[in-house]
């Protein structure tokens, strides 16, 4: 804070000493309106490519929340704190231009839109892995704490219904699967 305060302090002394030799600058306000933060690491321009490369080849990692995955990006950047914006802000052009190449390297049908974001990219890669599993006739299901994930889309397990449920949704209607009908039909043999 004091270095808020000081920085403030010399802009105003500053803009008085300029005042005073050119008059022409009386009119003119200047405001210490300072803003710091601190400085990425180096290579942390390169995150998109990094959590994208992630979504692409680590299941797990596809199915974390965002919070969860800049609190990875942390983890590769010791020391440095990314803010939450990171998975909401869109992207920049030539983060795009390299998440478009990599995507097409794994020939995945997915257009990058300059509107995107790294979590709307994470929806669309969810999407395109559920897409090839029904197509596939593949059904891959997960039980996990207070989540069942199936062709991985998590469904978060409702505790409040009088029986642990998830919510899906069938034909545009909201139906609820119990959890125990659905471990029930897991271990059939």
């Amino acid at each position: 804070m004091a270095f808020h305060r000081e920085l403030s302090q010399a802009v105003a002394r500053l803009g008085r000493e300029l005042q005073a030799a050119h008059p022409e600058f009386a009119r003119f306000k200047f405001n210490a309106d300072v803003r710091t933060y601190r400085k990425p690491p180096r290579d942390f321009s390169k995150h998109p490519q990094r959590i994208v490369t992630g979504f692409l080849i680590n299941q797990q990692f596809l199915a974390m929340t965002n919070e969860q995955v800049v609190a990875q990006v942390a983890g590769w950047f010791p020391g440095y704190q990314p803010s939450q914006s990171i998975m909401t802000r869109p992207l920049h052009p030539s983060a795009r231009k390299a998440i478009q190449a990599m995507v097409a390297t794994a020939a995945l049908p997915l257009t990058v839109r300059p509107s995107d974001t790294l979590s709307t990219l994470k929806k669309a890669i969810r999407a395109k892995g559920r897409a090839e599993n029904a197509k596939a006739g593949i059904l891959a299901i997960e039980l996990a704490e207070g989540y069942v994930t199936i062709n991985s889309r998590p469904y978060r397990i409702d505790p409040s219904r009088n029986d642990p449920s998830i919510r899906v949704d069938v034909g545009g209607n909201r139906r609820y699967l119990r959890c125990d009908v659905l471990q029930a039909l897991l271990n059939m043999k």
